[in-house]
């Protein structure tokens, strides 16, 4: 009987949950309704509220609903959808609310986030509920005690985003953490009036993210001492903490008129001025859609975009692989070609631009190549390689080493 109670059980909770999910529905605004909000009102747990671009002047509240609201980012993964998705609070309350216990599977996704205010937190609330947060851009809120996220009796988790120019007369500019214990990965939080995070009885878990010029520190009250204390340095041969957090200038292209992508003007030169965020995210998180190592913040820097080269370079076709190199193969293959014959270097250079070592110095014919090098000796990073020829340099590649 025991076993036929079980097998009862389980199957009746498996029918239950094809039934949720067969059941579930996307909603699209404004196709369907005309705002987010009346979307959110139509949906049952599961359903997804997807939002076209624009802007909507609105206040949400989730009303203990676990669902999805994504722009189209949710669905395409272009990220260009998280600043033209924008839910615009008008100074009216808190932009988007939780606070009737939903859970993790309560999501917010793609979207900007600005202008709330006139409530005790301007962006985002969530107040006993633990939504999923990600690739969020909150900027430009105000409060008199919260400026971008708030998180009251929270186990919420932030990922992939970027909190920026929000604003309280209190602490908590970017983040307020009260009876909260939550999670931030791959995050900037930057520029803030008051402090970067807040923490009122709580032990937010802090990971691969950067903390820069929020007015009233960037961190308060974290109970956990290793956190914004730095100790080593990361991937990129920057200063972090032991939790690979940074507090460095995230280098954003514009944010005065509100480009907050990562910049880096001579790519792909490794110099000043490539964002340190840039390849610094969690190496345990999905790679990026250019196939490197997660970037820090919402707007990942496309390393596959092309370079100006001279002409006659394109004929050079410097490629390496496989890349990324991880544990499981400890030798680089470089393949190029030459349409002169003459002297071949091609080196091996570190993110700080030191060299590593001279693969090739020698003379080569006109026609395909290839050489192997071993790099069971280098530690994890990003290291570029360089093809000169006759003293001139031709061609420059990043490969990325996973250990």
């Amino acid at each position: 009987m025991k076993r036929i109670s079980i097998f009862c059980m389980t199957a009746t909770f498996l029918l239950v949950l094809f039934v949720s999910i067969a059941f579930a529905e996307t909603i699209n605004i404004p196709a369907d309704y005309t705002t987010i909000q009346a979307g959110i009102n139509a949906a049952t747990n599961g359903d997804t509220v997807l939002v076209q671009p624009g802007t909507y002047m609105e206040n949400i509240n989730y009303n203990g609903k676990n669902i999805t609201v994504a722009s189209l980012f949710f669905t395409t993964a272009d990220t260009s959808y998280i600043s033209q998705t924008v839910i615009d609070g008008n100074q009216n309350g808190s932009v988007v609310t939780f606070e009737n216990e939903e859970d993790s599977t309560a999501v917010l996704i793609g979207f900007t986030i600005s202008n709330g205010g006139n409530a005790s937190c301007g962006g985002i609330n969530c107040e006993y509920s633990n939504p999923t947060l990600e690739n969020l851009m909150v900027k430009n809120n105000s409060s008199e005690h919260i400026g971008g996220i708030s998180f009251y009796h929270s186990f919420s988790s932030l990922k992939n985003s970027v909190i920026s120019n929000n604003s309280t007369n209190e602490g908590g500019g970017g983040i307020c953490c009260y009876h909260a214990d939550i999670e931030i990965n791959n995050s900037i939080i930057s520029n803030q009036i008051g402090n970067g995070i807040y923490v009122n009885i709580g032990n937010p878990t802090i990971t691969y993210s950067d903390f820069y010029n929020n007015e009233g520190g960037n961190f308060y009250g974290v109970t956990n001492d290793s956190i914004g204390v730095n100790i080593t340095t990361n991937a990129n041969g920057d200063s972090c903490d032991a939790y690979y957090n940074i507090q460095e200038n995230p280098l954003f292209v514009d944010p005065l008129n509100g480009d907050y992508h990562l910049s880096w003007v001579n790519y792909p030169i490794p110099d000043a001025t490539m964002s340190p965020c840039i390849d610094a995210g969690d190496p345990g998180s999905p790679l990026d859609p250019d196939g490197t190592i997660a970037d820090m913040g919402a707007y990942y820097f496309n390393q596959n975009v092309s370079i100006d080269d001279p002409p006659e370079a394109e004929i050079f076709k410097l490629i390496h692989y496989p890349n990324p190199i991880n544990i499981n193969n400890n030798n680089l293959t470089i393949d190029f070609s030459l349409h002169k014959h003459g002297k071949v270097k091609i080196q091996l250079f570190n993110i700080k631009g030191q060299l590593v070592s001279t693969l090739l110095d020698e003379d080569r014919n006109v026609g395909e190549h290839s050489i192997s090098s071993t790099v069971d000796n280098l530690s994890s990073g990003i290291y570029f390689t360089k093809l000169s020829l006759d003293g001139v340099d031709r061609e420059i590649r990043k490969v990325v080493l996973l250990r």
